[in-house]
């Protein structure tokens, strides 16, 4: 049994007591050959068309209908705060107001502008206007910069709600609003419940700076996109037939011939080797066990001893583990 094991160590095909391991610019030491037919990976190739795909991934954009409710309730806790100021001080002076409503609104106030919001006779008639007009101006989908976005429907987008869920597609012929536009559609607005008529243009003015984009590009969903994209795309594949000549002797091993030979002894040494090995081993048991039984019962003079079969063992693994290692010289 001991013999047999070590024999199919010894003579499994491409069992080698090194591992081949070839780097471009290395020089060839012999003329090698497929044994096989190989599927080899061309990685340049596969990386190129991953970065393609990745390229080519639509760009995400949310759609969010939260800014209208946003927008009222930052007016909301204004006038809120206002009135218990009024409530609490009868004198208080531009620079007070001013740094009370700044940080509310999160944009500077001049003093006409306080004015106007200081004396809104309804606060109720005021934040339904408000409401109301917030809501037919976002029904539009407002960017923050169209020469960005025209850039990016152009490649392809993809619209998502406030949950993150897929609500369309959008390309080159999508209609969107700049804010800047949004901003000069919001300065003719009118309010009613106002102190004075002529207060309308200050307050839509403050209105106008606090507006924000309802449709804005999502980086971290884009960037998964892109990645899956990547992921999406399989290897590359080129076949190499058997008998091909992969390399000659003296010859300096480029790159692809480097992917061949690597995908060449790596699958010889994976794969249906396990198969081999067992059939090998059973082989052997053949050739030496069954042979020996039939003479120790059909031959009489033949009664080895423990010591003559160690004997006969260790002469038959080492003639094949000289003829192995000759066979490593010659290639």
């Amino acid at each position: 049994m001991s013999t047999a094991l070590l024999l199919t160590f010894i003579i499994l095909p491409g069992q080698n007591l090194f591992t081949f391991d070839f780097k471009p610019g290395d020089i060839a030491t012999s003329d090698i050959r497929a044994p096989q037919e190989y599927l080899v990976e061309d990685h340049a190739l596969t990386e190129q068309r991953r970065k393609e795909a990745g390229n080519n991934a639509p760009i995400i954009y949310n759609l969010s209908d939260r800014v209208p409710t946003y927008l009222v309730e930052k007016l909301e806790l204004t006038l809120s705060t206002i009135q218990k100021k009024h409530a609490a001080e009868t004198q208080i002076s531009s620079d007070e107001w001013r740094k009370l409503l700044a940080p509310l609104l999160d944009t500077d106030l001049d003093a006409a502008e306080i004015r106007a919001f200081t004396r809104i006779k309804s606060d109720k008639t005021f934040l339904t206007d408000v409401a109301r007009l917030l809501k037919e101006l976002y029904q539009l989908k407002i960017v923050l910069d169209g020469k960005v976005f025209q850039t990016d429907a152009r490649r392809g987008i993809e619209i998502l709600d406030n949950g993150g869920h897929l609500i369309g597609a959008g390309d080159a012929s999508t209609k969107y609003t700049e804010i800047t536009e949004s901003r000069r559609i919001v300065s003719t607005w009118q309010f009613s419940g106002l102190g004075d008529l002529t207060d309308s243009p200050r307050i839509s003015a403050v209105i106008s700076r606090i507006l924000l984009p309802n449709f804005f590009y999502n980086r971290e969903a884009s960037e998964a996109r892109s990645t899956a994209n990547m992921e999406a795309v399989s290897p590359v594949l080129f076949k190499v037939q058997k008998g091909e000549m992969i390399v000659r002797i003296g010859e300096r091993i480029s790159l692809e011939q480097s992917q061949k030979l690597g995908t060449m002894f790596q699958q010889n040494r994976s794969g249906n080797r396990i198969f081999t090995a067992v059939g090998t081993f059973a082989m052997i048991l053949v050739l030496f066990y069954f042979p020996y039984r039939f003479a120790c019962k059909n031959i009489r003079k033949f009664n080895p001893t423990n010591k003559d079969i160690l004997i006969l063992s260790l002469l038959i693994v080492g003639s094949f583990l000289v003829f192995k290692t000759a066979l490593l010289i010659t290639h």
